[in-house]
Formats: structure tokens, sequence, C-alpha cells
């Protein structure tokens, strides 16, 4: 402990980081949904195995067109997620 305060006194430099709560909330949001995304990611295989597997083709492709505009949804909400993030990024540089 002593060698390393000396260090920093008369040798080396040192940087202060300072943490900002917003930054560190939404990275843990930004964290959360990060997580939910795979979530979705594995459920949505799950679904599709299981409607080849328990319908028809004919019905199973009809469903298979909602979940496809459903994944449209979410694929803008992605992309406003992404868009928010880079602004937050510009604004800290």
């Amino acid at each position: 402990m002593a060698r390393f305060i000396k260090e920093r006194i008369f040798d080396k430099t040192f940087r202060v980081i300072k943490m900002d709560r917003g930054v560190t909330e939404i990275a843990t949001i930004l964290s959360s949904h990060n997580a939910l995304y795979r979530k979705i990611g594995v459920n949505y295989n799950q679904v599709v195995k299981m409607l080849y597997i328990h319908f028809s083709q004919k019905k199973a492709l009809a469903m298979l067109y909602k979940l496809e505009n459903e994944t449209r949804k979410l694929i803008a909400v992605s992309e406003k997620i992404f868009a928010t993030v880079q602004k937050l990024r510009q604004n800290d540089s």
C-alpha cells in the first residue's frame, strides 16, 4: 500500500474516473435488454420448431408470417435503442 501511494505521489500519474449514475443506469438497462433478446431468440427457435411439428405446412406458414411481422417491430425498437446509445456516446465524447 505504501509503495502504491509513493508511486502515485512521486513517480506515476493517475487518472480520476468519475462515475455518472445516469450512464450507469442506462448501461444496466441495456444489459437487461440484451439478456431479454437472447431469451427471445431461444423462444423464437422453439416456436418455429413446434409450428412445423404440430401444424400443417399451410397453417405453420400463416403463423410464421405473423411472427415475422412481430419480429420486424422488434427490429424497429432495436434500431431506436441503438440510435439512442449512439447519441449518448456522442454526448460523452
